[in-house]
């Protein structure tokens, strides 16, 4: 892609939790270089947008605080980087060697508010929303402030909520809400009957920011350059890895034998989650986060011996650690206008 402009894939559409992380990005580098964001209609649309090469980067849900990781976006992952036996009958063969990595984190504090054009709260027959909000605002719905007969439906973003209440609007219906963020009542004209309906008013999402391999000599300079830039103001800002490892089952204690390398080369795990395989039953993908970067001489090491007794090992990314892991209240207004 030699193109002026960089395009930027995120679940849509505009106004979306997704849309702000990648305005957080790219608003760094927006003064000086052309962005087109790219709404997609769901988490693998971004991942085969990017994977197609038709956008150079993409913003994907990665974990929230309430609810934990994004399963669907790991099985994506997962499908991309590893061999499965849904990809092992495909006709890309490529499957397990994907076109991107992942470059970049971004957090978003996430405030939900009911928007709806309904006379009062029991008169609303249908809410619309994202499948994750819903256990995010559980005291909401056991609050009884709802006709015990409203039906929830899932959609495909919070945005996407407000756009579908919209057009049970035009077509004359008027009890049915959605749970979204403020920016996206000013973007599709609706108004909040209720705000910060979150169980957690510290309730934040953690984005992932993949980016096109073969773009690095243009876009990923741009990239590297405000990585360096941070650097320089934080000489010690830490490094985050991602890596996704197999196993042999048979092999007694060989997930202990993994962990204990990181704790040998003193090396700090963030997070360990797993998915199944989807190559052979009962084997799980281990999808670890550690502190380090996979240049340094130690986890390097640490990395090579953990070859030798797993059955494989990919590094999805490495990124410089965002200042919003320890600060990230970010208000949603505030960059998303």
């Amino acid at each position: 892609m030699s193109s002026g402009v960089i395009r930027v894939a995120f679940l849509g559409p505009e106004g979306s939790f997704c849309h702000q992380a990648a305005l957080q990005q790219f608003s760094k580098i927006s003064n000086s270089h052309k962005i087109q964001y790219c709404p997609q209609t769901s988490i693998a649309n971004c991942f085969s947008s990017i994977d197609s090469k038709n956008v150079n980067y993409s913003v994907i849900p990665f974990e929230n605080s309430t609810n934990g990781l994004v399963a669907f976006t790991y099985d994506l992952l997962r499908n991309h980087f590893f061999k499965t036996s849904l990809n092992v009958k495909s006709s890309n063969n490529n499957r397990n060697s994907p076109n991107f990595e992942v470059i970049g984190e971004q957090y978003v504090s996430i405030h939900h508010n009911l928007l709806s054009t309904a006379s009062s709260l029991g008169s609303i027959t249908k809410i619309y929303s994202h499948p994750q909000v819903w256990s995010q605002c559980s005291n909401f719905f056991g609050s009884g402030k709802l006709s015990p007969t409203v039906v929830k439906v899932d959609s495909s973003s919070t945005s996407r909520a407000a756009q579908l209440v919209t057009e049970d609007i035009k077509n004359g219906i008027t009890t049915t809400a959605a749970i979204c963020s403020v920016t996206a009542s000013e973007i599709y004209g609706l108004k909040p009957i209720l705000t910060n309906i979150e169980d957690d008013n510290n309730n934040t999402t953690r984005f992932l920011v993949l980016a096109d391999k073969d773009e690095k000599s243009y876009l990923n300079e741009i990239i590297k350059e405000t990585e360096k830039n941070d650097l320089e103001k934080n000489p010690s800002k830490p490094y985050v890895t991602l890596v996704g490892i197999t196993v042999h089952n048979e092999n007694t204690g060989v997930l202990c034998d993994v962990l204990s390398y990181f704790k040998q080369y003193n090396i700090n795990l963030s997070t360990i989650n797993t998915r199944p395989s989807q190559l052979v039953k009962w084997q799980y993908i281990f999808f670890i986060e550690f502190w380090g970067n996979p240049r340094d001489e130690h986890v390097v090491k640490c990395l090579d011996s953990i070859k030798k007794i797993s059955e494989d090992l990919k590094i999805l990314g490495s990124f410089a650690r965002d200042d919003m892991y320890y600060d990230n209240k970010v208000d949603v207004n505030d960059t998303m206008l």
